[in-house]
């Protein structure tokens, strides 16, 4: 997604983590680490970190999207397929 449609659930507290998957079956930011393990789980090449601040995240995740370095790659069969 553009970064500009990521934001912050405000419904919830605030995380402790934040996770950028840049590289993987589906490139977003999460903060539940099981929503990223099923995304990042036995797929080769996939590239992810952690941050502690929302800001951080979605600053690299920008970084990532305008140097096009997102790469979605869904493995047949996958939810993400």
């Amino acid at each position: 997604p553009h970064p500009k449609n990521i934001t912050l659930p405000e419904s919830i507290p605030t995380p402790n983590k934040f996770y950028v998957i840049t590289a993987s079956q589906e490139v977003r930011i999460s903060f539940d680490w099981n929503d990223v393990a099923i995304r990042v789980t036995h797929v080769s090449s996939t590239i992810y970190k952690s941050y502690t601040t929302f800001q951080d995240a979605l600053r690299y995740y920008n970084k990532a999207y305008y140097a096009g370095k997102l790469r979605v790659m869904p493995k047949p069969g996958s939810p993400f397929w």
